[in-house]
């Protein structure tokens, strides 16, 4: 399988996980924790795959590179995100939906390279 494909099909899962666990956390539903452990595990798993298409070459093409920018915007959110369980509190709103919107424009730009 085409490796930006993999990427594609990695960060999806992650996405969807992570919109799960997003829906939950507006509904103030705390998300199960093995949920957040798959979730980064694609995340990350996506991100080096992402990483090993720059790194061979995208044929001048930007749109991996601005993803992974994305993406490294969002992990901000994930870190405030993650830091929430461990203070008790709830996320404010605007982290889950800025986290989220940054991956999935990055995902989207992923998708764009991949299938275009």
């Amino acid at each position: 399988m085409d490796q930006n494909l993999i990427t594609l099909a990695l960060l999806a899962v992650a996405g969807t996980t992570g919109a799960i666990m997003g829906l939950r956390l507006f509904q103030q539903k705390p998300s199960p924790v093995f949920m957040a452990v798959l979730h980064a595990v694609f995340v990350i798993a996506g991100l080096f795959s992402l990483a090993n298409i720059l790194a061979g070459g995208t044929g001048g093409n930007p749109l991996p590179a601005i993803a992974l920018s994305l993406y490294v915007l969002a992990a901000v959110g994930g870190f405030m995100l993650m830091s929430s369980r461990f203070t008790e509190t709830w996320p404010k709103r605007w982290v889950i939906a800025g986290h989220g919107s940054l991956a999935a424009l990055g995902t989207t730009l992923v998708a764009i390279y991949a299938l275009g």
